[in-house]
């Protein structure tokens, strides 16, 4: 079965609503990279390896409304 941008962008919409900090949200996705890495939409590891890498130092980390620009392009939403 293939794991949809769609579906990875409304589980990060998720984590952010809750309030899930850089680290959590960058563990998150590695779990997804595990759990299924093999099952990707086309291009979705683009976007799972960009929140993988906040947790690589300060210069990676995306800021709450950079996050919520991901969520939109990943859920096919145009943002004005």
């Amino acid at each position: 079965m293939t794991y949809t941008k769609k579906q990875f962008g409304s589980e990060l919409k998720t984590k952010i609503l809750i309030g899930s900090n850089c680290d959590e949200i960058s563990k998150w996705a590695f779990k997804i990279y595990i759990d299924h890495g093999l099952e990707f939409e086309c291009n979705l590891d683009c976007f799972v390896l960009k929140l993988m890498a906040m947790e690589e130092g300060p210069e990676f980390l995306l800021s709450e409304e950079k996050l919520k620009l991901l969520v939109d392009e990943l859920m096919g939403a145009v943002r004005n």
